[in-house]
């Protein structure tokens, strides 16, 4: 295609030279004089017909650069010869970010399985990638998905590396109604993992996150549906599906003991143990009350304060899914706090 392309472009180049330089020849002949020369008695006068020109210097001391010297249609013809090559020359970032894509492919892959166990109970889902592609002036390079809410594909979610470093995520419906799940997120490509990646598309799908809740409510069922568990079997069920989210960042929740009453708090508590690689960044309970679920995050370092989560849940109608959610998200900035201190160590 590119090589009938500049085949095509040459050609309309070489009218276009011809006509311009009969143009040019035709508007500057009354530029001509007649010179004489050898005039000797021996030999005839003979005329020779000159084309007076200026010269690169002679336009420069008027103030006009070489560029003006030459006539419009000439100066069209050059931008047409710089356009044809630019078409041909490839652009030397094309395999460096096809490159990056293919070894940012792990990490997103693991995100995508993580984020889609954590929405799994509200029917939001990211499909399988299409293939990989560059995008709209190729600014980025990657692939599209699918999301899904109750089984209905409701818009693309386009992931895609950028000559800046970053991994762009942007959610785009497919028809009005579903306008509002739209969202756009990035992050550097530079140590992304699977636990990044995952919190670039949690983010990014927060208002599907939103939508679906809404789409659950107006059927009927709302916050999903009503688990038939006990209160001991949910939280056991939603202790696993947290620590599969977390278990990208190598982080777990150990319980640290069967739950029991607590005669202080006034409230059946279960204490747990919040552990990156084996050490113990934080503490963790999860009490149920009269009518909620509280779940509570400390750390011991009161210069960390601003690490601890506090977040209840009504009892009636909880879902395993929406406990899950609640646990990562009162853990993650402990786990997170203490990876990055790893990192810069």
């Amino acid at each position: 295609m590119m090589t009938t392309l500049v085949l095509i472009l040459s050609g309309i180049l070489i009218g276009a030279g011809v006509g311009i330089i009969w143009r040019d020849a035709r508007r500057t002949a009354r530029d001509s004089f007649v010179s004489l020369r050898d005039t000797s008695r021996d030999k005839p006068p003979e005329a020779e017909i000159t084309i007076s020109h200026r010269t690169a210097k002679q336009d420069q001391g008027l103030g006009r650069s070489s560029a003006d010297s030459y006539s419009p249609a000439f100066n069209e013809l050059l931008q047409i010869s710089a356009a044809a090559r630019e078409l041909d020359e490839p652009e030397p970032r094309r395999p460096a970010l096809e490159k990056s894509w293919a070894a940012l492919q792990p990490a997103i892959e693991a995100g995508v399985k993580s984020v889609n166990l954590v929405l799994r109970g509200i029917d939001v889902a990211v499909g399988e990638p299409g293939e990989p592609g560059w995008s709209y002036k190729n600014k980025g390079f990657g692939t599209f998905r699918r999301v899904s809410i109750g089984g209905e594909s409701v818009a693309w979610l386009r992931l895609e590396v950028s000559a800046d470093g970053l991994l762009h995520a942007a959610v785009k419906a497919h028809r009005d109604r579903w306008a509002h799940v739209a969202a756009a997120a990035s992050k550097p490509i530079d140590g992304l993992d699977a636990v990044r990646a995952g919190d670039l598309l949690s983010e990014c799908l927060q208002p599907s996150a939103a939508a679906a809740a809404q789409h659950l409510q107006k059927a009927g069922k709302p916050n999903g549906e009503a688990p038939r568990e006990a209160p001991e079997d949910l939280l056991t069920a939603a202790l696993r599906a947290a620590n599969g989210a977390l278990a990208q960042a190598r982080a777990s929740i150990v319980p640290l003991g069967p739950g029991a009453w607590d005669e202080q708090a006034q409230c059946h508590r279960t204490p747990f143990s919040i552990q990156v690689a084996g050490d113990e960044v934080a503490r963790m309970h999860v009490d149920r009350l009269a009518h909620e679920i509280e779940v509570a995050v400390g750390v011991r370092d009161s210069r960390l304060a601003n690490l601890g989560r506090r977040r209840r849940l009504p009892a009636a109608g909880l879902t395993i899914h929406a406990l899950a959610e609640v646990i990562a998200s009162c853990v993650w900035p402990a786990v997170a706090r203490f990876r990055e201190n790893q990192q810069t160590a």
